[in-house]
């Protein structure tokens, strides 16, 4: 499985996504694709340690409550919105949205990209 072009048919999946990210656990990125030319010039390594460090925060936020960690999480800041799956006990697919996108099909192609990592495990 070519895992960039995967990736890249999720974030082209539906408008309105800008980046789709796979993170390790670790918050390590296994790879990331912009989107769009106006992404392409973003800084995807901060990028990536940002969202590593967001999700670690998260999910030891949850354990700490005594809640599970969550297999799926969702988070509006402005205009922007994140939406990350769990795929397998080690991994999490990441897309970021922005305000123009239909946040269900985006989920749906959030959902059957994780379904395709799992599979390929």
């Amino acid at each position: 499985m070519d895992l960039s072009a995967l990736l890249a048919r999720a974030a082209a999946g539906a408008p309105g996504i800008k980046a789709v990210s796979l993170l390790g656990l670790d918050g390590v990125a296994v790879e990331t694709v912009l989107n769009d030319a106006e992404d392409a010039g973003a800084d995807s390594a901060a990028l990536e340690i940002e969202l590593a460090d967001l999700l670690q925060s998260t999910r030891r936020s949850l354990v700490a409550l005594g809640w599970a960690a969550g297999n799926n999480l969702v988070l509006e800041a402005g205009d922007m919105t994140l939406l990350a799956r769990a795929v397998g006990a080690d991994y999490y697919l990441l897309m970021i949205i922005d305000s123009s996108a239909n946040v269900a099909r985006a989920g749906q192609e959030l959902f059957r990209t994780a379904a395709t990592l799992a599979e390929a495990a």
